[in-house]
């Protein structure tokens, strides 16, 4: 238990440090994590890159 509350204080500290570096530039990241989602679910197509490594242009049409 005490691993666990050690790495929940670790990434408290990180995700704090993130807020602090954010707020500088005006970064809203309510805004930009779901953003970030919606563009790697068009790079990455659950039914072609779950379980693979690939860069996401190797799931793009290649007319694209």
């Amino acid at each position: 238990a005490k691993r666990g509350s050690d790495v929940a204080e670790e990434m408290a500290a990180i995700a704090f440090y993130l807020l602090l570096l954010a707020a500088d530039p005006g970064i809203d990241l309510g805004q930009a994590m779901p953003a970030t989602l919606a563009t790697n679910e068009k790079r990455y197509p659950a039914d072609q890159a779950k379980g693979r490594h690939n860069k996401y242009t190797d799931y793009q049409p290649d007319d694209e």
